[in-house]
């Protein structure tokens, strides 16, 4: 029993690990491109405030974060259509095997929850449903 509680306790560490590792780095990055930004803006009220010329504005790229612009947002759209037609599937067969495995089970205390399966499978057809009707991203 030990050693299942150890082996848990370090799967735990390991994934909020690595989550805490990504959450550090884009806190880091997010943190720079906001320092960025107002060292930017504290330039250009430098300038008003002596009525020199504005200094330029860096191209978008530079002051823009990464997960701010438009095609990254393209991006997450396609992956939420990918991920939900993938989850469709997965949960309407699952489903659908529920429903069967428990209708012809040997043991006649299953047969009364064959309908138990139908959560999953009706889960699977409403993400279904949403890949069929929200356009795919792409495809404009």
């Amino acid at each position: 029993m030990e050693q299942a509680f150890f082996w848990t306790l370090v799967a735990l560490v390991w994934i909020f690990g690595w989550a805490t590792i990504w959450y550090l780095r884009r806190n880091a990055v997010e943190s720079r491109a906001l320092k960025q930004r107002e060292l930017l803006h504290r330039e250009r009220m430098a300038a008003i405030d002596k009525g020199v010329p504005l200094p330029e504005i860096p191209a978008d790229e530079e002051v823009t974060p990464g997960w701010l612009r438009p095609e990254a947002e393209r991006m997450r759209a396609e992956w939420l259509w990918r991920i939900a037609f993938v989850l469709g599937l997965l949960a309407l067969f699952t489903g659908i095997g529920m429903c069967v495995g428990f209708y012809w089970a040997p043991d006649r205390g299953f047969h009364a929850m064959w309908s138990l399966g139908l959560i999953p499978a009706m889960g699977g057809v409403g993400l279904l449903l949403y890949v069929v009707l929200a356009s795919k991203p792409g495809a404009d």
